[in-house]
C-alpha cells in the first residue's frame, strides 16, 4: 500500500505524514499531562508553566489538537480505504456512490434507476445504502 511499483504514492505519503504528526502531538500531550500529574519530578518543573491560566490554555490546546488530528487521520484513512475497496473486486461503484457523502439527493435518485447487473442480489446493494443514508437523515430531522 505504501509503495506501488517502487514509488511512494501521494495518498500514502499524506497518510503517513498524518500518522506521524498525530503520533507526535499525542506523545507531547501525554508527556505534558504526566508532568501536570507529578508535582515533584524534574519534568514537571521544566514543562509546566507557573500560571494556572497558561497551564489550562496549553492543556486545552493540546487536547483539542489531539481530537482534531485524530479526526483528520480517521477521515483520511477511511476515505483511502473506501477508494481502495472500489478499485478491487469487493465493492461496486454504485454502492460507493451511494455511501459517499458527496452524492446529493438528485444523484441518489439517479442511482435508484441504475441497474448495475442483471442479478437481483447485487443490484440491491446500492439501494440498501441509499435507504440507510436517507433513513438516518429522516431520523435526525424527527
Amino acid at each position: 500500500m505504501l509503495f506501488r511499483g517502487g514509488t511512494v504514492t501521494r495518498q500514502s505519503l499524506l497518510l503517513w505524514s498524518l500518522v506521524i504528526v498525530t503520533g507526535v502531538w499525542l506523545v507531547i500531550t501525554i508527556v505534558f499531562v504526566s508532568a501536570l500529574a507529578s508535582t515533584t519530578s524534574a519534568l514537571s518543573r521544566h514543562l509546566v508553566p507557573r500560571g494556572i491560566s497558561t497551564t489550562v490554555l496549553l492543556l486545552k490546546i493540546l487536547v483539542d489538537g489531539v481530537g482534531l488530528w485524530l479526526g483528520i487521520l480517521m477521515a483520511t484513512s477511511l476515505t483511502l480505504l473506501q477508494w481502495t475497496s472500489v478499485k478491487g473486486p469487493g465493492l461496486f461503484y454504485s454502492s460507493f456512490l451511494a455511501m459517499s457523502p458527496t452524492t446529493g439527493f438528485l444523484g441518489m435518485i439517479q442511482l435508484l434507476k441504475w441497474n448495475t447487473t442483471k442479478s437481483r442480489i447485487f443490484r440491491g446493494w446500492h439501494v440498501g445504502w441509499i435507504s440507510l443514508r436517507y433513513s438516518t437523515l429522516i431520523l435526525k430531522l424527527i
